[in-house]
């Protein structure tokens, strides 16, 4: 595939099973093979499973998505092969069935209970979980990991997110310095105002080309040129933390920004699907 446009489509690299949606990354670096630079943020957001409206405006993401990308700090791979009901994480050999899943992360709560508590009356590792979640001991939710992807929401709500990183990991795109920032996407939820954000990002494009020398100046004129670009430039991250951190997190989210409030019911949903913690 060196040298060539990957063909991979997005269905292979998102997964949905009964609303929970998984993702996978290294699928995703796949597909993004052979892609020019300009255009490696529209095609990532594509295959990651942003919405985007439909043509003329099909630059504008409509609705960001919200996916599982991992868990314990191991990412996931989507086998055509396997059950659509199992996920394979990556560089190992067998499939984890999807029901497994919140037993796992009772067994690693129940690890953190049992330091705490010693379990004194000899509970099986199921029952003592659950007995510390049930009386509100959600600290034991932090021996667990997770990753997920969110993909297709604006810069602005991104500063949000960013200034919760002593709370949970960050993984985002370079503010402007790449060439894959020349022409970024941008968000748009209203349709009303396609229109307008059609005549915003022309004008920013007709202004930039009329003087554009970034491609020959370097990183420090690129970088000054694609901050022209307004707040809604649609973006990507991929947030790692432990369940109890996702939770916490989005649970801080709520009541906040429209957008962000949003993504965070998204989150808080899916971490319920994938884990079994609806009720925390």
């Amino acid at each position: 595939m060196s040298g060539r446009e990957s063909t991979v489509p997005p269905s292979e690299c998102l997964r949905d099973v009964g609303g929970l949606r998984l993702v996978s990354l290294p699928t995703i670096g796949l597909a993004l093979r052979g892609t020019p630079p300009e255009q490696r943020l529209r095609r990532l957001l594509d295959v990651g499973g942003a919405v985007f409206h439909e043509p003329p405006y099909e630059r504008f993401v409509s609705r960001p998505s919200v996916a599982v990308a991992g868990l314990g700090g191991l990412l996931f791979d989507l086998l055509p092969d396997d059950l659509p009901t199992t996920v394979r994480l990556h560089g190992l050999a067998a499939a984890l069935a999807l029901k497994d899943v919140p037993g796992l992360v009772r067994s690693a709560a129940a690890a953190s209970a049992f330091m705490t508590y010693l379990n004194p009356r000899d509970r099986d590792w199921g029952e003592l979980a659950e007995v510390a979640l049930d009386a509100g001991h959600l600290s034991v939710l932090h021996t667990m990991s997770m990753s997920v992807l969110i993909a297709g929401h604006s810069s602005a709500v991104e500063h949000e997110i960013t200034s919760q990183r002593d709370m949970v990991h960050l993984s985002r795109l370079t503010v402007a310095r790449t060439q894959a920032q020349n022409d970024p996407p941008l968000r748009v939820p209203e349709a009303s105002l396609l229109p307008a954000a059609a005549e915003v990002l022309e004008t920013t494009r007709r202004a930039l080309t009329a003087g554009d020398s970034a491609q020959s100046s370097g990183a420090d004129l690129r970088e000054a040129r694609n901050t022209l670009f307004p707040s809604a430039k649609a973006s990507v991250v991929l947030l790692s933390g432990t369940v109890r951190n996702l939770l916490a997190f989005s649970e801080k989210g709520i009541g906040k920004e429209r957008e962000l409030e949003g993504l965070c019911r998204e989150l808080r949903r899916q971490l319920g699907l994938f884990a079994g913690l609806s009720e925390q």
